[in-house]
């Protein structure tokens, strides 16, 4: 349950659009604006954009279970680190031929 606090009024400038879809979406926009706020400001929480799908996905399975993210996290963590494997041969690859006229190799 969130924590109680004080709050303040404040006006806020947004754009039509996004007034428009927060509205057809039905959400709360002072609970949305303050959830985004304790989001940004946290220091262990990563915030991440996906795609509909994968979102979609993610509210089916973690969302909609009330999945803590204690429990999602060492999946998170093996993920991170099959991305991490993928970047360093990414870039080793790179490597090898992103200097090559330079070294005079090959």
């Amino acid at each position: 349950m969130a924590k109680e606090r004080d709050l303040r009024r404040i006006s806020l400038f947004i754009g039509e659009d996004q007034y428009e879809e927060i509205s057809r979406r039905g959400l709360n926009f002072s609970w949305l604006l303050r959830d985004l706020i304790d989001d940004y400001l946290s220091e262990k929480k990563i915030i991440l954009s996906v795609g509909d799908e994968t979102l979609s996905l993610y509210q089916k399975i973690v969302g909609a279970a009330g999945t803590p993210d204690a429990e999602f996290e060492p999946f998170f963590k093996e993920a991170l680190r099959a991305f991490l494997k993928n970047k360093i041969e990414t870039m080793q690859k790179l490597e090898k031929t992103a200097f090559k006229k330079e070294d005079g190799k090959k």
